[in-house]
């Protein structure tokens, strides 16, 4: 079959389009050899025949300037998508080339070369042929050409004047249909019964509609005599004469114990009624009220009994409050001590503890007060890992765009920063392998304690905080050195501002866990991942790498929204309350990892002076504030001041110290320092 049109068809991508295929398959694979559109052309396009096809032409428009042409050929669509339509296409037909396109460019059925060669053209020598036609005829012709015959006789005049006119939606028969019928079929009324037998017609189970009550002698009458049905009422209630619900035990106890007689007052029997047994319980009381003397025995330390009256004078000598006879050291032994005492009653107790836990959390710069960088809010580039604050990483795959940055965080769980993952526009539906994570890296001699990977595992706890207004899902993700232990936790958000979230993390007992100065653990919050990174299990340790459960909300993805993360901490069960460290701890925590020396924009700076020989070097060394994780790169910014000598670089780099050189251009004086604040060196020896 030939090629389709359609009149003014136009539709726009849903999701982004590929310009090379990222699989084996590249006819079937999702946004290259199948394209997603918007579900209004399923209404216009059918899945074309066996051998036939659309051809639809994709471009990118900016105002009035339309660019990006490919021409595609449609062999398939498929509406069984819901909110979607999707194309089989061959790409890059007529001569264009496979193009990227992102959701919202568009599509139209427009007239091609391609298409319109199909057709014989102005050019086409049949169109102009003059000569005259000769050969056999055929059809209904016979003879041969130019001068054929009728094949069969043809009918005269005079025998079509004797035919009747076809009238358009009638057809002719045999049987006549008289003057005598038409007033027949005129008498019986629009709906008439389908010729059934009266008994079908009287058989009330054949019957539809509704019959009003009123139809049916006596039977209102009889419905109104009649008891009304008695609504359930609750327990503990009973139905009373007045035709009312009475609660039962009210009732007993409201009643008037009218002839009660306190005349017996013998043992209660089985079989005495409810007011003869109260009656006998009222007359024993009766005869002990008052009674003293010898009514009762005196008490003895083995019978129970009446005070004596050498006691009653004992009783009177002990003062209220006095404690039992015990020693004075046995009531200083805190052993026999009971109650509760307040925390604040000993002694710097709460700055210990404060103290305690704030050493207790692993994770380095959970508050994020420390940013030695200071590189401000960065646009997060798809495919790219980007340190934006110290310890902690952000990474994307996908459209859209999205903004991270440390920003002011007051009052929340005594921090004052917090990472902000702003998506300022939306990254649309999420491709194969497609995620947004925000994470740090633990280095292994910091989880080593916990032993994981072993029998002898501990469990931890991990604290955060999120503060934003898009309620969802989010996952917190947990995951060793190599991705091959990983384990999720949904942080199901109102999307009411700040909310805090604890999570029990079990030890796991199986994989490969660093305990030495490599990757222990990473430990992140994920906004968006796409099902290569999901699974259905939560809250358990599994094998493989996942950074979300299949209920993530992928926040993001449809609209803009801000996020916020702070006070983030790791710690043994029970001790997850983030409490900022010391400001200069937390410093010297971070630059185990990185550094950064800058000149001050006063004076001279890591400043290298000598008069060696050409070609020889002048140095500069310096300690590192605290010693590295390993020895860093080393890394020169900024043009530095010199004289008679080249650029410096490192000469030396350890854990502990850096040396910088450079050669002397020629004998005699020669130098170099930094004194511009964007002048200096970084030394990096983080984890990722």
């Amino acid at each position: 079959m030939p090629q389709l049109y359609l009149n003014n068809f136009t539709t726009q991508f849903i999701a982004s389009v590929k310009s090379a295929p990222a699989s084996a398959n590249p006819a079937g694979e999702l946004d290259y050899g199948v394209l997603r559109v918007s579900d209004g052309a399923a209404g216009t396009l059918i899945n074309p025949p066996a051998g036939s096809w659309y051809v639809l032409t994709a471009f990118k428009r900016a105002g009035t300037l339309e660019s990006d042409y490919e021409i595609l050929r449609v062999t398939g669509v498929d509406n069984s998508v819901v909110g979607e339509c999707r194309l089989t296409v061959l790409r890059g037909q007529e001569g264009t080339a496979p193009k990227a396109y992102v959701a919202g460019d568009l599509v139209e059925l427009r007239l091609t070369a391609g298409g319109i060669s199909q057709y014989a053209q102005t050019t086409d020598p049949r169109m102009s042929d003059s000569r005259t036609p000769t050969g056999a005829a055929g059809g209904v012709l016979s003879g041969s050409y130019p001068n054929p015959g009728f094949a069969q006789p043809m009918a005269t005049v005079a025998q079509m004047e004797g035919r009747v006119e076809k009238v358009a939606g009638k057809g002719l028969s045999a049987n006549d249909y008289t003057n005598a019928d038409v007033a027949k079929l005129a008498g019986v009324a629009e709906q008439a019964t389908k010729n059934a037998p009266d008994s079908q017609l009287r058989d009330r189970s054949t019957h539809t509609g509704m019959q009003a009550i009123s139809t049916v002698t006596d039977l209102q009458a009889s419905l109104d005599v009649k008891e009304p049905v008695i609504a359930a009422g609750a327990g503990g209630q009973y139905w009373r004469g007045d035709k009312t619900w009475r609660d039962f035990g009210a009732d007993v106890r409201a009643s008037v114990l009218t002839g009660l007689s306190t005349a017996a007052a013998t043992v209660i029997a089985a079989a005495d009624s409810v007011l003869v047994a109260l009656g006998k319980l009222q007359g024993q009381i009766s005869a002990h009220i008052g009674a003293g003397g010898g009514a009762h025995a005196v008490a003895s330390t083995g019978a129970a009994g009446f005070l004596s009256a050498d006691d009653k004078t004992k009783l009177d000598g002990v003062g209220y409050g006095a404690t039992a006879n015990a020693a004075d050291a046995q009531l200083r032994d805190r052993a026999t001590h009971t109650g509760t005492q307040a925390i604040a009653t000993i002694a710097g107790l709460q700055t210990a503890l404060d103290n305690a836990a704030t050493s207790a959390n692993e994770i380095i710069n959970g508050g994020f007060e420390i940013d030695q960088f200071a590189i401000g809010a960065q646009t997060l580039a798809s495919g790219t890992y980007l340190r934006f604050i110290d310890r902690f990483t952000a990474f994307r795959t996908g459209g859209g765009t999205v903004v991270v940055s440390v920003v002011e965080q007051n009052g929340v769980e005594g921090t004052g920063k917090a990472a902000q993952i702003a998506i300022t526009a939306a990254t649309g539906a999420l491709g194969n392998g497609d995620l947004l994570v925000f994470e740090t890296a633990l280095e292994g001699y910091s989880t080593a304690r916990y032993r994981w990977g072993t029998a002898q595992g501990r469990p931890i706890e991990i604290g955060i905080t999120l503060d934003t207004a898009a309620a969802g899902t989010y996952f917190l993700s947990l995951r060793n050195y190599d991705f091959t232990q990983s384990f999720v936790f949904p942080l199901v958000h109102t999307g009411s501002g700040v909310e805090r979230f604890t999570v029990s993390v079990p030890a796991p007992t199986s994989g490969t866990w660093n305990s030495t100065n490599g990757t222990g653990l990473r430990v992140g919050v994920t906004i968006q991942a796409a099902a290569t990174y999901r699974t259905a299990t939560t809250g358990a340790w599994l094998s493989g790498n996942f950074l979300a459960g299949n209920a993530i909300s992928n926040i993001g993805s449809a609209s803009p929204a801000t996020v916020r993360v702070t006070a983030m901490c790791m710690s043994a069960p029970g001790r997850s309350r983030y409490v900022p460290r010391p400001h200069a701890q937390e410093l010297a925590l971070c630059q185990r990892y990185r550094n950064q020396f800058m000149g001050s924009g006063a004076g001279a700076a890591f400043p290298a002076r000598g008069a060696p020989g050409g070609g020889s070097a002048i140095y500069f060394s310096m300690p590192w504030p605290v010693e590295m994780r390993a020895a860093p790169s080393v890394s020169m910014v900024g043009a530095w001041v010199t004289g008679n000598c080249g650029q410096p670089a490192p000469s030396s780099v350890s854990k502990s110290h850096v040396t910088l050189f450079a050669n002397a251009v020629a004998a005699g004086d020669a130098y170099f320092f930094s004194t511009a604040t964007n002048v200096g060196f970084v030394a990096d020896a983080d984890i990722y």
